[in-house]
């Protein structure tokens, strides 16, 4: 795992997961509590977060005010298939293909959010046209009558704050200010855990997320773990710790490595795991067949893929700077005639790379446009490098000797090392002036995503089996 990033952090989740003991659900709170030792080391982070996180409670207990007492609905009686929608681009790319395949298929799913995603949501392109079918969160009616409401909203609160006082005496690392960001947890889990359980014993239900690591998604998909209801989660992107143990009852795996792993080094069952694929990569893999039956392959780009580690980690990462120089210096060179692009993670901030040379163009178009444009892609941590396989594009994967590492995923030969300036100098050269050399390593790449992905171009057809398998197709 990213270890570098907090140190200890196995030791303190182990923590986590002992007074969970106490309290369950506080085993929900890790994936949250991992990201706030990651951000919240400084004193005056801890304290911007303390207050933060206050008025998130605040405005949660508003929120459940304002739509269980006068705005409720109860539209889960109508629906079999619940689909948890989150203004995350990677979640979405992912789940999206899957409601609307279900749609083909006749099936009517709900599709639910929190109250802080609704408005992004409506916003975002890829899930515009599922406005009339999105469900609150907040909004579903828990429970019957204003009395019985106004009741269940004090106990929350009380209980919530107590458990608030409860994590702040925990032995565990910076549990004082981690405390207010639990009291969320509590909150939800006090008001709606009861209903939400009730739920899905009483009913046959499907449950589909791309995640289970979040406040909403956890509570959910945890009630229903000794229900009849069934519970998916469909894997978004690379594998690691913090997404294991799943709340839900099955995941959903890309491929045959990643299966592997969660075998071998977090010790899931095999009746956990399905073997499904990537609805996304679906899309590109066939999306990339009819540019290549086309024959247009024009190449004008040596292209680098950038992450958000700046803005998602509150530090500057050494290496990711180092990768970006080695990038920076090639661009200069004048015996290239391409153009030198830096694409953008859609999560970053630009603002990190004011000292980018006029050499280098920054380019926010579609990420397959520019990869087909491209000859040679550079990155150091990005799942673009399985784009850029399906693109028949070589990935030159930038981990500078002596860091530490994200995700290395050259020994696939999805991609190729460079660990020092002159291995990545040579490399580029040689892709740019050795045609064999591109093809063959053009070729290692594309047998490569075959460890990456069951059912590639098929992924849809085999969740419909397993989702809705009496489903009737609409003509």
């Amino acid at each position: 795992m990213r270890a570098f990033r907090v140190a200890g952090w196995e030791y303190s989740l182990k923590k986590l997961e002992r007074i969970s003991k106490k309290k369950h659900y506080a085993e929900r709170f890790r994936f949250e509590y991992y990201i706030f030792l990651s951000g919240k080391s400084k004193k005056k982070d801890a304290f911007q977060s303390v207050v933060e996180n206050i008025l998130g409670y605040l405005n949660e207990v508003r929120l459940i005010i304002k739509h269980q007492l006068f705005q409720a609905k109860n539209p889960i009686k109508d629906h079999r298939v619940i689909v948890f929608l989150s203004n995350n681009n990677s979640f979405l790319k992912t789940i999206v293909p899957i409601v609307k395949r279900l749609i083909q298929e006749g099936e009517n799913p709900l599709l639910i959010c929190a109250a802080n995603h609704l408005q992004p949501l409506t916003a975002n392109s890829l899930s515009i046209g599922f406005g009339d079918r999105l469900q609150i969160a907040e909004q579903i009616e828990a429970y019957q009558g204003p009395l019985k409401k106004t009741a269940m909203i004090c106990y929350a609160v009380f209980r919530s704050t107590v458990d608030l006082l409860w994590f702040a005496f925990q032995p565990i690392k910076m549990s004082g200010t981690a405390s207010f960001a639990f009291w969320k947890y509590a909150l939800l889990h006090h008001y709606y855990s009861p209903f939400w359980h009730t739920m899905l014993k009483e009913n046959h239900l499907k449950i589909l997320s791309a995640d289970d690591q979040y406040a909403w998604e956890s509570l959910i998909i945890d009630n229903a773990h000794d229900t009849q209801s069934e519970t998916f989660i469909f894997q978004h992107g690379k594998i690691s710790e913090l997404y294991y143990p799943s709340f839900a009852k099955k995941l959903c795996l890309w491929g045959s490595m990643d299966k592997k792993v969660m075998l071998d080094e977090y010790g899931a069952t095999d009746t956990e795991l399905v073997n499904i694929g990537s609805p996304y990569f679906d899309n590109v893999f066939n999306e990339v067949g009819q540019k290549n039956k086309s024959g247009n392959r024009q190449t004008k780009y040596i292209t680098f893929l950038g992450q958000p580690f700046y803005r998602a980690w509150y530090q500057t990462v050494p290496f990711y700077q180092q990768a970006l120089d080695w990038f920076y210096k090639l661009s200069e060179n004048k015996s290239f005639d391409l153009q030198f692009i830096f694409k953008p993670h859609p999560h970053d901030h630009m603002a990190f790379y004011t000292n980018m040379p006029a050499s280098v163009k920054i380019l926010n178009e579609n990420i397959l446009s520019i990869l087909y444009e491209s000859l040679i892609i550079v990155t150091i941590d990005s799942t673009s490098m399985l784009e850029a396989a399906a693109c028949q594009r070589p990935t030159i994967q930038v981990l500078p000797a002596g860091s530490e590492v994200f995700i290395d995923e050259t020994h696939t030969k999805i991609a190729i090392k460079a660990e020092t300036w002159e291995q990545f100098e040579t490399l580029t050269h040689k892709l740019n002036d050795d045609p064999a050399f591109y093809s063959q390593t053009v070729e290692d790449s594309s047998k490569a995503l075959e460890l990456y992905f069951f059912n590639l171009g098929h992924s849809l057809e085999k969740i419909m089996d397993l989702v809705c398998p009496d489903s009737n197709p609409i003509d």
